[in-house]
């Protein structure tokens, strides 16, 4: 009888361990997606402005230094692989990373976007 009641006993903590530790692995696997989502997230590109003169740094390297007239600004996006992105002096190209990159980024801004120069 003892040892009947101690395997049912037994049973019984070992499915409410095992049971206590899905919600724990479940939510170590969604924290890990969320972490790969913010990594690929990373702007690769900036801008430094001061006294008319403006430097743009892409992938950690600079890429134009130079005079400006307007707001200078940047954008970048990935498109099915492939990463666009450029540098703006109000409406005028002043760096991209490839050739069309700027119309490509125009594009997807779409008309009217506060993200079209």
């Amino acid at each position: 009888m003892q040892t009947t009641t101690s395997s049912k006993w037994m049973a019984i903590t070992v499915a409410l361990i095992v049971i206590g530790a899905i919600p724990v692995f479940a939510a170590k696997q969604t924290e890990g997606k969320q972490a790969a989502a913010k990594v690929t997230a990373t702007a690769k590109i900036s801008v430094t402005s001061k006294n008319g003169e403006a430097k743009v740094i892409y992938n950690g390297q600079q890429v134009f230094a130079g005079p400006t007239t307007g707001q200078v600004s940047t954008r970048c996006v990935s498109n099915n692989g492939k990463e666009y992105a450029a540098a703006f002096d109000g409406d005028k190209v002043i760096w991209e990373n490839t050739p069309g990159a700027a119309d490509q980024l125009q594009k997807k801004a779409g008309a009217g976007s506060a993200l079209k120069p």
